[in-house]
Formats: structure tokens, C-alpha cells, sequence
């Protein structure tokens, strides 16, 4: 028995005897006509049909919550038995980069993590970036304390500033109604 391959389009066909009548496969009568799928062929583009279904509406839920920050999905894809292309993985990409404010950063991570868990189903992957939002997130709320924090310093030297100018100018005023008559620029008039 001798194997050889046979260019068929794009596709590479083994061709060889059918076990049930010896003929080269492609003529064998027994064996299903090429539209035709055998009851296992059609149960296996069953379910590619509905992994491909989940897994682009997988997909489109991110892009769907993603705010403007995703740039589409990306799939991969398996050819079926019927020649039809599903799809059985998928990615979006989401621009994690911060905001120019603290309140930006965290608008931009909460939009993240609402993207990553947007799926009835979040995979692995998609509850390490929420994560990984979550995290920007406190960050960024770190940085808008330590902000708050110098504002808060700076506002209690102008006031301690304003304080001691305005204990100054009091002490001045106490110290020019004390002083004697003798020290003073007034005359007492009996």
C-alpha cells in the first residue's frame, strides 16, 4: 500500500484504498460525497458553531464595555469539517496607559476592570487584568492623596503665615497704646 499526496486546492488530501471495497478513497462508493457530512462531522460543526458564538460574544462584551480604550478583537481560528472557519479563542487589546490627573488614571482603571469582567464568563486572563486595574486604580488614589497632602501643607504655612503677620501687627498696636506718655509722641495736657 502506497500513500501519496495530491494537491487539492488549499487543501493536502492523503489519498489511499478504502478499507470497505479497496478502491482508491475519493472513488470508494461507501464513503460520503464531499457536501455530505457524516452524523460525527456534523456534531463536531455543531460545536465549533457554538464555541465560535461564545467566544465572539465573549469578545464583543469587552470591546462593548471597553469605553473607546480597546482596539478590536482577534481571533484564532479551526477549519471545520464542513471547510468553514470558527473561531476558538479571541483577544481585545486594552490601552492601560494613566491619565494626566489622578482622576483621570482612575476613571481610565475603572473602565478597565468594568471591560475585563464585562463577559457573563471572565476567563483567567480576564480577572488578572482586572486586577491589575484594580491596582492602577490605587495607585492613582495614592497619588491624588499625596497631592491633597502637599495642597493641605502649603494652606497650613499661608495660614500660619497670615497668623503670625496678623500677631505682629497686633503686638505692634498693644505695644503703641502701653507705652508712656514720656516715650510716646503725645502731649498731656492738664
Amino acid at each position: 500500500m502506497v500513500d501519496f499526496l495530491s494537491s487539492h486546492t488549499d487543501l493536502d488530501i492523503i489519498i489511499q484504498p478504502c478499507r470497505q471495497c479497496r478502491r482508491l478513497e475519493i472513488l470508494c462508493p461507501a464513503k460520503p460525497k464531499p457536501n455530505e457530512l457524516s452524523q460525527e462531522e456534523k456534531a463536531q460543526v455543531n460545536k465549533l458553531a457554538l464555541i465560535d458564538a461564545k467566544v465572539k460574544a465573549h469578545e464583543m462584551a469587552h470591546l462593548g464595555a471597553s469605553g473607546g480604550l480597546a482596539s478590536g478583537a482577534n481571533f484564532t481560528y479551526t477549519r471545520g469539517p464542513d471547510n468553514k472557519m470558527y473561531a476558538v479563542a479571541g483577544e481585545v487589546s486594552i490601552s492601560a496607559q494613566k491619565g494626566g490627573t489622578p482622576e483621570e488614571s482612575i476613571a481610565i482603571a475603572r473602565q478597565i476592570r468594568a471591560a475585563a469582567l464585562a463577559p457573563s464568563d471572565p476567563s483567567p486572563q480576564d480577572y488578572k487584568v482586572a486586577a491589575n486595574a484594580t491596582k492602577m486604580e490605587f495607585e492613582a488614589r495614592a497619588w491624588a492623596n499625596r497631592i491633597q497632602a502637599e495642597e493641605d501643607k502649603e494652606k497650613q504655612k499661608e495660614q500660619k503665615a497670615k497668623k503670625e503677620e496678623q500677631n505682629g501687627t497686633q503686638k505692634q498696636a498693644v505695644s503703641a497704646y502701653t507705652q508712656s506718655p514720656t516715650q510716646s509722641n503725645f502731649t498731656v495736657v492738664a
